[in-house]
């Protein structure tokens, strides 16, 4: 395989220069600073393969390199001059390029960056000048002026992507200079800049084909692709013969048949020459190192070195072993998992060994100084087979794959469960002593048993690797693991029990006791791996005794050899802590009291802990001195706070620790010597004085201390002035409740005590006296960190209030994320006959725990804002697709079978419903104050609509009525003006009779593909016979059947009446027309005949007519004269 470059481009380039940081790239340029790559996720470097400090890891835009930048404010980056720290942009200048005159064609510069998640105030930018003299527009340390022409800022953040930057210039310039760099901090950010280009875009070819691939396809076949359209090419190998080139017919590959196999693991050139296109351009093209290896054996991993006790990590490495029955050829594999490492041409021999270490780090003058620098080579005294190129040797997954992808070795290791676990900082390498077994079964590795010794072990080559005192080594680098005990006894520790009695404990039983130059020893007493030595010259106190042992041996007869140690004795002074803080970001601190009346000399004393869980039970795992010459005063202070902890903190600090709890570590102040490693008290000889935490395990996120809960992260505690020794029970200190734990507990970043501690008390009356608190005591002078707060206790909680010692039932949770819900059917029937349909239009059930459906009555109290908050029932869950149903609970039985919850409040027509997501406001509030979303609405929240809203035209189409939403809505719609619509065109819904039920129960949406709107209804009369899908727009017949309006089936009944009280009638007076008598009042209709009407009394007179025909009628009265005035005069009408 083979990763190769050329331009491609729909218009010509034809290259003035370039530099994508390949070989024979020769647009030169410089630096500034010079580059550097420390390996720890600083670096400003030329990047071959893959940059591994980042995730995911950045490769070259194209060909093998790039310029990498990680982290450009560091510690370790160059200063400049003037410069006290990093904070400056790193750039590269390029040289100045002339330009010919008069142009040929367009002029370009183009370059590709990537950026991954730069933060505000990280930039990337560029700058061009257009002349030949060395000035630029700005300085380039702390800004760059994008005022100017030509010079820009470019994107943060490119998505883990290279992006192509391409500028237009001046075609009439004569020269071109170019600088481009970045402004740059922090380790989650990074970016990168490749394929720089100077170039003239012509419409023409005048670039020379180039080929971009070579792919091995098997042993004896290689497939060439090229960036244009090819007519010849002669092509060998080196090493090899070609049987046939055959051209494709698109005549953008060429594929060689070899004459014989290639040769697993061999490093190979191909030879392109006349390389010629369409246009009779050509080139002469080597491909380099191309390699191809299906070869299957047996590898494994026999052992393992990761974390050394060290903070540097200098001496990881790993060990393969060829367990096949023939040579392994190792050239061409990557491991492309955990590390990378690209293997070269190499053999591995059967039953030979191949170490893969760390490469060695010499960046600072320590190392510098060292002649391997800080590494393998200089702790085990000779070279490893190969170097890994980039990524950190921790527990997790190896893998190794050939040049086909095949895996040929893959081992998943930890360092917990059947993992050995001791080799996790201690000074242990992992072993897989029987080949043949299965690296993947925890149980088959062990902890090395054999002792490699540093080639030097001066301290200053051990204190650059960060590994002093560590003059030896638990590996098998290179070699087969030990078989029986061939290690001497080494001393786990040496302490003194009083000035006359030492105790030296070994890691193995002790069969002949040996001697022990540096003290006078009258006579020693074996037990096992104990040697309790009895001193004729006591040991005067505070005094370091350097003891050197020869002479002891195991059961095999080992014997150690000039093995030093040292011991001191002294006793234990009155100290303990006094006040630790886990404050916000680095704020934090242990505060240590002395309450004896004698200065203490801190030199026999150091800080003890763990991180997190112990990696051994009741053991620490990191030992930290006090600086030389610390002291404390009687009954002062000594101050130990991080080094970046706020100024109100260090500028009382006695020292600072890069490291501090947070929360969940175990710190000890512990009196007496070092043990060689981590052991326990006993085993150890040193005493814990006092402790905040434990080493037994894991608190998760903090120790309970008085009662609360993760009392050790986020609080100030304070010793309590009654407490007048160190505590070595952690449990006993801390207690269960304020009255028994020997400490005080403040809110996170109380700093008000520090420096300052009481013990005895004063006359004082401890309690409560916060007046918020349930247990206020009014009696109380000092407060004892008793008090108790009501509020949420659950840690899952968004209102989790660490601080509250009982439940209130506040407790807001999370959201789950929105989903697509809205209403399907509304109903207001008859009687209680009514319900809310919602509809689930996504693919996934949906909980309604975080959705509710409040409403107002009638018209909104405060428009724009509900009154009721109607929430589901308990555990309500739509299906996808499914509906959800809310009746009343009187509703007739058809719609209580469909229900889901029951609601006693529906709308009567005119009260406005909405769904929406999001918890209850503390009060009632709009969607913008109370943080809620409206998804979907039935009517509205604004002034009282009267009956109901028209719907679709429809006037009070909310009550009396059943509202279907149409299949072609999708989403609920929060316009409830847009939803209701003015017609059933443009209406969200489709209006049904009242008590039409028959759509209850399920819902449609999206429409069908072949859907066809119109009305169904046969009866209608607008029926369509084509329609699938009804749209609400039937229109049906009249009472007599009719389309037209026709009414003439209907028979009515027609009363007639006229007031004469105020003209006057008198009877007898009347017409005597069509036979009448005079005697009343006539009324005529349609021009008929003269009709006699009734007196209903006090001179009004009426008449009925009946069996009337549906139509317009005319009436006249006649009072003794013919009144024929027009329709609304006293004398005659219409109707």
């Amino acid at each position: 395989m083979a990763i190769l470059c050329a331009f491609s481009s729909s218009f010509a380039q034809i290259p003035l220069t370039t530099q994508g940081f390949e070989a024979g790239d020769t647009w030169m340029y410089t630096s500034n600073p010079s580059f550097y790559n420390f390996n720890n996720g600083d670096a400003f470097d030329i990047v071959f393969g893959e940059y591994q400090q980042s995730i995911p890891y950045m490769i070259a835009s194209s060909g093998d390199s790039f310029l990498a930048f990680h982290d450009l404010v560091n510690p370790n980056a160059p200063l400049l001059e003037g410069q006290t720290d990093s904070y400056y942009y790193h750039y590269l200048t390029f040289s100045t390029i002339q330009i010919p005159q008069p142009s040929p064609a367009d002029l370009k510069l183009s370059f590709s960056y990537l950026a991954h998640g730069l933060d505000e105030g990280d930039y990337i930018a560029y700058e061009l000048q257009f002349n030949n003299n060395d000035t630029w527009n700005s300085d380039w340390i702390s800004s760059v002026d994008t005022s100017y022409a030509f010079t820009s800022y470019l994107s943060n953040d490119t998505e883990d992507l290279w992006v192509t930057h391409t500028i237009d210039i001046p075609d009439t310039v004569s020269y071109v200079r170019f600088r481009i760099g970045a402004y740059q901090d922090g380790g989650p950010d990074w970016g990168g800049f490749d394929d720089f280009s100077l170039f003239f875009e012509s419409s023409g070819d005048f670039v020379a084909p180039n080929v971009v691939d070579a792919s091995i396809i098997s042993s004896d076949q290689i497939v060439l692709t090229f960036d244009e359209e090819i007519q010849s090419a002669n092509v060998t190998l080196e090493g090899y013969g070609i049987v046939s080139s055959i051209i494709s017919v698109d005549a953008l590959q060429m594929t060689l048949n070899l004459s014989e196999d290639l040769v697993d693991g061999d490093f190979f050139n191909i030879n392109v020459e006349s390389l010629t296109d369409l246009a009779g351009n050509q080139n002469n093209i080597v491909l380099e190192n191309l390699v191809h290896n299906d070869f299957i054996g047996n590898l494994v991993i026999t052992e393992i070195n990761y974390n050394d006790p060290g903070q540097y990590d200098n001496l990881d490495y790993f060990e393969i072993y060829n367990n096949g029955n023939e040579p392994y050829p190792l050239g061409g594999l990557v491991f492309n998992e955990g590390v990378n490492v690209s293997f070269p041409e190499y053999s591995l021999e059967v039953g030979e060994y191949a170490i893969v270490a760390k490469p060695a780090y010499f960046l600072n003058d320590a190392c510098g100084a060292l002649p391997y620098g800080c590494g393998f080579q200089s702790y085990f005294g000779f070279a490893p087979t190969f170097e890994i190129a980039n990524g950190y040797l921790g527990a997790g997954l190896l893998q190794c794959i050939n040049t086909v992808g095949d895996v040929v070795i893959s081992v998943d290791f930890d360092y917990s469960g059947d993992w050995p676990s001791n080799a996790n900082g201690n000074g242990y390498s992992i072993v897989l002593c029987d080949p043949l077994s299965d690296m993947n079964v925890a149980s088959n590795w062990a902890l090395s048993s054999s002792i490699q010794y540093a080639v030097s072990p001066e301290d200053s080559v051990l204190t650059a690797m960060g590994l002093s005192g560590f003059t030896q080594y638990y590996a098998d680098p290179g070699g087969p693991c030990a078989v029986g005990d061939i290690l001497p006894p080494a001393v786990v520790n040496i302490y003194a029990v009083d000035a006359s009695t030492v105790v030296v404990v070994y890691d193995e039983a002790i069969v002949l006791d040996g001697t022990y130059e540096g003290i006078s020893v009258a006579s020693s007493t074996i037990s096992g791996d104990t040697v309790t030595l009895s001193l004729s010259t006591p040991l005067e106190t505070a005094v370091i005794y350097s003891v050197t042992i020869s002479g002891t041996q195991d059961a095999a007869g080992n014997s150690t050899l000039s093995y030093g140690v040292e011991v001191f004795y002294n006793t234990v002074s009155n100290l303990f802590i006094s006040e630790y803080a886990e404050g916000s970001s680095d704020n934090k601190y242990l505060e240590i009291y002395n309450a004896s009346d004698n200065e203490v000399d801190l030199s026999f004393y150091a800080i003890a802990n763990t991180s997190n869980a112990p990696t051994t039970s009741g053991v620490y795992e990191y030992w930290t001195e006090f600086p030389e010459g610390a002291t404390i005063a009687p009954q002062g202070l000594y101050i130990i706070a991080t080094s970046s902890a706020d100024s109100t903190i260090t500028s009382v600090a006695d020292t600072t620790f890069t490291y501090l709890s947070n929360g969940d570590d175990g710190y000890a102040l512990v009196y007496g010597n070092q043990p060689p490693i981590p052991v326990d008290p006993e085993t150890g000889g040193y005493v814990i004085v006092d402790l905040v935490g434990d080493w037994n395990g894991d608190p998760g996120s903090g120790w309970a201390v008085a009662g609360a809960t993760n009392g050790t992260k986020d609080h100030t505690l304070i010793r309590k002035c009654s407490v007048g020794q160190g505590n070595s029970d952690w449990i006993s200190s801390a207690g269960t409740s304020a009255q028994d734990s020997e400490w005080l507990i403040f809110e996170i970043d109380d700093w008000s005590n520090l420096g300052q501690h009481d013990t005895p008390c004063p006359d004082i009356v401890s309690g409560c006296t916060d007046e918020t608190a349930s247990n206020y005591n009014s009696t109380a002078t000092e407060d004892d960190g008793s008090c108790q707060y009501l509020g949420c206790t659950d840690a899952t909680a968004i209102n989790f209030d660490a601080t509250a010692m009982e439940d209130d039932g506040s407790c807001v949770y999370p959201l789950a994320p929105m989903a697509n819900l809205f209403f399907s059917e509304y109903a207001e029937g008859s009687s209680n006959n009514k319900y809310l349909e919602i509809y689930n239009a996504s693919d996934v059930t949906v909980s309604l725990a975080d959705y509710a459906y409040p409403s107002v009555g009638n018209g909104a109290s405060t428009p724009g804002v509900y009154e009721f908050w109607n929430t589901f029932d308990e555990g309500a869950e739509i299906a996808p697709g499914g509906v959800y149903i809310i009746a009343h609970p009187s509703s007739d039985a058809t719609i209580l079978a469909y229900a889901n919850e029951t609601h006693s409040y529906l709308s009567n027509g005119d009260d406005g419903y909405a769904l929406v997501y999001g918890h209850e406001p503390t009060t009632p509030s709009s969607p913008e104050l109370g943080e809620y979303v409206i998804l979907d609405v039935v009517g509205d929240w604004a002034d009282d609509p009267g009956s109901g809203w028209d719907v679709a035209g429809i006037a009070d189409a909310t009550k009396d009525h059943t509202l279907v939403r149409k299949c072609s809505v999708e989403q609920g719609n929060s316009d409830w003006a847009a939803s209701a619509g003015t017609n059933t065109d443009d209406s969200e819904w489709i209006v049904l009779d009242q008590n039409d039920w028959t759509n209850l129960g399920s819902h449609t949406s999206p429409c069908p593909v072949d859907a066809v709107f119109g009305c169904t209804d046969e009866a209608a009369c607008n029926y369509d016979a084509s329609a699938t899908d009804d749209d609400g727009s039937c229109q049906m017949p009249n009472e007599c059947n009719s389309c037209e309006g026709d009414l003439s089936c209907l028979i009515y009944s027609l009363t007639v009446s006229v007031d004469m009280s105020v003209e006057g009638f008198t009877a007898g007076e009347g017409s005597t027309w069509d036979g009448l008598d005079g005697s009343s009042m006539a009324i005529s209709l349609n021009g008929g005949d003269w009709l006699a009407m009734t007196d209903m009394g006090d001179n009004e007179w009426s008449y009925t007519f009946t069996d009337l025909a549906a139509g317009d009628y005319s009436y006249n009265f006649n009072d003794g004269w013919y009144e024929s005035g027009p329709f609304g005069d006293c004398s005659g009408g219409q109707y």
